[in-house]
């Protein structure tokens, strides 16, 4: 005995009591159907029905629907799937049986189309299918593609070919998604292996992160013309920007020069000729805590950050009187006028405008026979705008090469390779926050001394003494850590207050006077 659906079966696009027609694609092919069972099935159908005109009825009193953006095979599947509650979907014909399913609110139809897509798309398909959902527009299906994406986006991007024959404006909208987990290097390959233009593969490699590549794929895209142009307008990209930076810098300079802000950065600052009664000193000798004379040099005007450096600074017996404070990008000085100090303590919050040259200066007062700290985390940036340049940032006269920056890993005081050193004195923990700013690096200078080391084995405090002309000796050394305590936050972001911080930066600046 036959079935009710083997009944309903026998009536797909039949005349036999067909009291709708349907006038399918450009050529309006005739397809029939009948309206009670395409009722049950959609309440569109039933409105559509209800609500129709004798103007759009034939001779026959028979319904006219035209459906033009429609292929018949695609519309003889959606009508048997009416009529039997069931269907054989293909990779062809799942996206158009979606969007008919949309349009007339059967839901069950909708949901079986993207349980086949989820059983049947195979990864070399991904992004074709993406880009046809996005001709869809329907947002539903949008988000679904998006999150498979998302969630196996490292295995598809590293796929040969996966972007290949994929349009301009769909690989655009690819790339400006935040959240898929892929190395860069692997969307400019994939952008290489497009058939678009060069010109538009010019406009989406700008839209990768160039900062993410690493020097590695650094060397692997300059072999190919698109690396070389990417390498190109990025660099001309952070020129501009730094121009930029630097003009933002002179009008905030010229603002503050009349300001109590600037008077208070500078009066501090007390130069001597060396025709002075108290003559700078040109011989090293012994010096007590109390004798010490200690610049901080930094591009900053942010008091909060200055005191709580000065904090530390006179937290072993160094007086506040005789630290003086000068932000290089307010006023330029000479090495005469550098001569009184005794110690140099450096660190940046802002762009050096004149970075080469206190690169150079520096390195002219190391040859006095004098001391420099440097604070490494913005100081010795590699190629960043913030570094300090020139000279002094040789292996030359430093301990270690600058490096890239690690942060939002906490991390916190690892090896100690010399415990008995002057700079670890009284020293039993430090842990740098979350943020713990530092820079990477294991190109360590010769002749140079690594006194301890983080917890995840980067350098945390080295120095190197330079044997000097006239029996001088001058001392660099490198405190890779970022210098201002959380207590300006409360929020543990910056060093922890409550580590021996302190004593590693006073330690530091005394045995740089007398090491």
């Amino acid at each position: 005995m036959k079935s009710l659906k083997d009944h309903l079966s026998y009536f797909i696009n039949c005349n036999e009591l067909a009291d709708v027609k349907f006038l399918i694609g450009k050529k309006n092919k005739e397809m029939y159907g009948h309206q009670l069972i395409l009722s049950i099935n959609s309440q569109m159908w039933k409105s559509m029905f209800y609500t129709m005109k004798w103007s759009e009825m034939d001779n026959m009193k028979i319904a006219v629907v035209k459906i033009p953006e429609q292929k018949p095979k695609i519309f003889a599947k959606f009508l048997q799937y009416c009529y039997t509650g069931s269907v054989k979907i293909t990779m062809e014909s799942v996206l158009p049986l979606y969007k008919l399913s949309d349009k007339y609110l059967m839901e069950d139809l909708k949901e079986l189309c993207v349980f086949y897509l989820e059983s049947n798309i195979i990864n070399s398909m991904c992004f074709q299918f993406y880009e046809k959902i996005l001709e869809l527009n329907d947002q539903n299906l949008i988000g679904w593609i998006n999150n498979l994406i998302k969630k196996n986006s490292r295995y598809f991007f590293s796929l040969n070919g996966a972007f290949y024959g994929i349009k301009y404006q769909t690989l655009k909208r690819l790339l400006m998604n935040p959240n898929y987990d892929c190395h860069e290097i692997e969307f400019f390959h994939r952008i290489e292996e497009t058939k678009l233009k060069f010109a538009e593969k010019c406009k989406l490699v700008k839209l990768l992160h160039f900062d993410l590549i690493g020097s590695k794929g650094i060397k692997k895209i300059k072999k190919t013309e698109l690396g070389l142009y990417w390498i190109k307008k990025e660099k001309m990209k952070r020129e501009k920007k730094l121009e930029i930076q630097k003009k933002i810098l002179k009008k905030k300079i010229l603002l503050l020069k009349n300001s109590k802000l600037y008077s208070m950065l500078t009066k501090s600052l007390r130069f001597r000729n060396s025709n002075n009664e108290e003559k700078c000193r040109t011989m090293k000798a012994p010096l007590r805590a109390d004798q010490v004379r200690v610049l901080i040099m930094t591009t900053t005007t942010y008091l909060k950050y200055l005191n709580d450096i000065m904090e530390s600074i006179t937290s072993q017996g160094i007086l506040r009187k005789n630290v003086s404070i000068l932000n290089v990008n307010l006023k330029t000085v000479t090495l005469n006028e550098l001569r009184i100090f005794d110690t140099i303590f450096v660190f940046s919050y802002k762009p050096f405008l004149k970075s080469i040259y206190y690169g150079k200066l520096l390195k002219n007062f190391l040859k006095l026979g004098k001391g420099i700290v440097i604070c490494a985390s913005d100081s010795l940036r590699a190629k960043h705008v913030r570094s300090l340049q020139g000279e002094i940032t040789s292996l030359e006269y430093l301990p270690f090469k600058p490096g890239k920056l690690i942060h939002r890993v906490q991390a916190s005081l690892g090896k100690v390779h010399h415990p008995d050193h002057p700079i670890m004195k009284g020293v039993n923990s430090f842990d740098g926050g979350s943020d713990s700013f530092r820079i990477k690096t294991k190109l360590i200078s010769p002749n140079a001394t690594v006194i301890a080391e983080w917890s995840d084995g980067v350098p945390l405090i080295a120095l190197k003494k330079n044997q000097i002309e006239n029996d001088l000796n001058g001392c660099v050394i490198v405190l890779n850590i970022w210098p201002v305590s959380d207590s300006v936050r409360n929020n543990n972001t910056f060093w922890l207050q409550n580590t021996d911080g302190k004593k590693i930066i006073s330690n530091s600046i005394l045995y740089s006077v007398n090491f």
